[in-house]
């Protein structure tokens, strides 16, 4: 069983530590910060395979869906295997009770497909995390979004089905390894070693190094950026939160005796005089590789293609611990 040292400060504990699970919620401290996150399931459609208006249609949906939300939330792809334990014990408790040898034997193929398939398959996933000190907004947020998306399937993950993802999440798991029944969440979710180091991260035997987005071209094809979200390997993180209107137009208003900008001050009587809700967004990618070198020749490669996008993108420095819990952390 793995061993973390609680009140060791250089242990990941003293950073993150999960509470409970339990309907799909996830109670769970960052920096001893309570924080409570709703984890949906996002998949099922192939969005290059339509024409204009239907692919214009599924944006617009999506667009309204993440605006319904009404509280702090992020979108995490990462590469997926597919989750069939409850399925697999199910069909090995109807093997058991079989009296039957031949539904016996068909039940016993149909494990052996269910564990082949959990083991060889990846496909490309999409998480959505709901955060909020009120379960009651995170479900009613939920709901919202759900009804919107009326194109792609929406779902609540099981409670096993969110350590699994935590899991591969926070140790950067690239295999379909089981994990352990035994033990606290923490025990189970949380790596055994991890260091910090100024512009990268070391969980276990892998290396990992964050890439954040940091400015954006005025206008971004909409394909384009869905391309580099589902055609990449590595885990993204996008990061939508509700911002105060006062604190924005405060900070608009001292860029502009700064600036003396004519598009700035138009912002500003936009958001001033509007009914605008503020989002502020980030898009961050983390690599991973088994060896530094190599990490370090993708980062370089992934912000020139970024550049090419039209995206400004940067290794953040110094700031690894706080890039490092930005995969669960609200902020």
């Amino acid at each position: 069983m793995k061993k973390k040292l609680k009140d060791d400060p250089s242990s990941i504990m003293s950073r993150l530590s999960f509470e409970s699970i339990h309907n799909g919620i996830v109670e769970l401290k960052v920096k001893g910060k309570p924080l409570k996150m709703g984890v949906l399931a996002v998949s099922g459609m192939d969005i290059f395979d339509l024409n204009d208006y239907d692919r214009n249609t599924v944006f617009n949906n999506f667009a309204k869906a993440t605006l319904s939300i009404g509280t702090g939330h992020k979108y995490v792809f990462t590469s997926k295997t597919p989750y069939l334990a409850n399925q697999k014990a199910f069909i090995k408790y109807k093997s058991q009770q079989s009296i039957n040898r031949y539904s016996e034997y068909l039940l016993n193929e149909q494990y052996e497909l269910f564990d082949s398939f959990e083991s060889s398959h990846f496909d490309r996933m999409a998480y959505l995390f709901i955060y909020s000190d009120d379960e009651k907004k995170i479900y009613n947020g939920a709901q919202r979004f759900i009804s919107h998306m009326r194109d792609i399937d929406v779902s609540w993950c099981s409670d096993d089905e969110i350590i699994v993802t935590l899991n591969k999440l926070i140790c950067l798991n690239t295999e379909n390894q089981q994990l352990s029944e035994k033990g606290s969440l923490n025990e189970i979710i949380l790596p055994e070693k991890i260091t910090f180091r100024p512009n990268y991260y070391k969980v276990n035997d892998v290396y990992a190094q964050t890439i954040v987005v940091y400015d954006y071209a005025a206008e971004i094809d909409d394909l384009k950026l869905a391309q580099m979200v589902i055609q990449s390997d590595d885990t993204i993180v996008w990061d939508i939160s509700i911002s105060e209107k006062d604190k924005v137009i405060d900070e608009i208003s001292a860029s502009l005796r700064e600036l003396e900008s004519q598009k700035l001050e138009i912002i500003y009587q936009n958001i001033k005089n509007g009914n605008e809700q503020i989002y502020y967004v980030t898009l961050r990618y983390i690599l991973k590789d088994a060896s530094l070198s190599s990490l370090s020749k993708r980062s370089k490669e992934l912000i020139h293609e970024l550049q090419l996008s039209g995206l400004s993108a940067y290794i953040p420095t110094n700031t690894t611990q706080h890039e490092f819990l930005s995969v669960i952390d609200d902020k």
